[in-house]
C-alpha cells in the first residue's frame, strides 16, 4: 500500500509503520509507542514512564486526555486522531486516512486507494506512496494541540 504520510497540524501516519505524531502521541507499528506529557508504551514490554497511565498487558492501554493505545488494533483517540492497526484511521477536523484504501477529507483534499484523486488548493499526492502536505489539514483548526490543551493524561497536566 506505500506509505501513507498525512501531515496536518497534528498526524503523520506511514504505511506498515503507523505514526501519529500530535501533541502527544508516536504509534509505531510493532513497537506501539505512545509519547505524550507522561507515556512511554512498548509492544509487548509495556513500559509506561508518568505519572499518569494505565497499561495492562499485552493489550496495552493508555488513557489519558488524548491516548489509547490496545495492541494488535491500535488505537489512539484525542481531539483528533484515531489509529486501527491495519485499518489505519486518522479523524480529526481535516483527515481520514484508510489502510489500503487511503482517504484524505479535508477543507482541500480527497485521497482514495491506489488511485490518488486529489481535490483542493493546498495537496500534493505522489502515486503508491500517498502525501497530502497542506494546511487546511487542520485538526481541530489549532496546531499541534490535543483537545486544545498541552495533554492531559487521566486528568493530569502534562509538561
Amino acid at each position: 500500500m506505500g506509505s501513507l504520510e498525512v501531515k496536518g497540524a497534528a498526524c503523520e501516519v506511514k504505511g506498515a509503520a503507523w505514526e501519529v505524531k500530535g501533541a502527544a502521541c508516536e504509534v509505531k507499528g510493532a513497537a506501539w509507542e505512545v509519547k505524550g506529557a507522561a507515556c512511554e508504551v512498548k509492544g509487548a514490554a509495556c513500559e509506561v514512564k508518568g505519572a499518569a497511565c494505565e497499561v495492562k498487558g499485552a493489550a496495552c492501554e493508555v488513557k489519558g486526555a488524548a491516548c489509547e493505545v490496545k495492541g494488535a488494533a491500535c488505537e489512539v483517540k484525542g481531539a483528533a486522531c484515531e489509529v486501527k492497526g491495519a485499518a489505519c484511521e486518522v479523524k480529526g477536523a481535516a483527515c481520514e486516512v484508510k489502510g489500503a484504501a487511503c482517504e484524505v477529507k479535508g477543507a482541500a483534499c480527497e485521497v482514495k486507494g491506489a488511485a490518488c484523486e486529489v481535490k483542493g488548493a493546498a495537496c500534493e499526492v505522489k502515486g503508491a506512496a500517498c502525501e497530502v502536505k497542506g494546511q487546511p489539514v487542520k485538526l481541530k483548526g489549532q496546531p499541534g494541540k490535543l483537545k486544545g490543551q498541552p495533554v492531559k493524561l487521566n486528568g493530569q497536566l502534562g509538561s
